[in-house]
């Protein structure tokens, strides 16, 4: 999960709450005994794309050392990143509230 985190541009620390919270929440409110929670590779490289783009869509950081050489724009990136998984949290809460699971994400 730490280098998932990586993957996506976010401390390692991210990594261990996204691998812990996601395990306590499905046991809470999941139904499946046999399902497999937290974050993969594919997601974790789609956020970093997608937000890399959304900061500096001309590429000018690129030149300077990236997102992560900014204190700035590492904050951002950062609250953007956790905005965008509180976002799809609250989708799936939806769709599963409306009993909307037959679709397929």
């Amino acid at each position: 999960s730490m280098s998932y985190a990586k993957l996506a541009g976010l401390p390692v620390e991210y990594g261990l709450y996204s691998a812990l919270v996601p395990v306590y929440a499905y046991a809470l409110f999941g139904s499946s005994r046999q399902l497999a929670v937290g974050p993969v590779a594919l997601l974790s490289l789609m956020v970093s794309t997608g937000l890399t783009h959304v900061i500096d869509p001309n590429g000018e950081l690129e030149a300077s050392g990236g997102i992560e050489a900014n204190e700035e724009a590492q904050a951002l990136y950062q609250v953007l990143a956790i905005q965008t998984s509180f976002l799809v949290g609250v989708v799936y809460i939806i769709m599963g509230v409306l009993r909307l699971g037959f679709v397929t994400i």
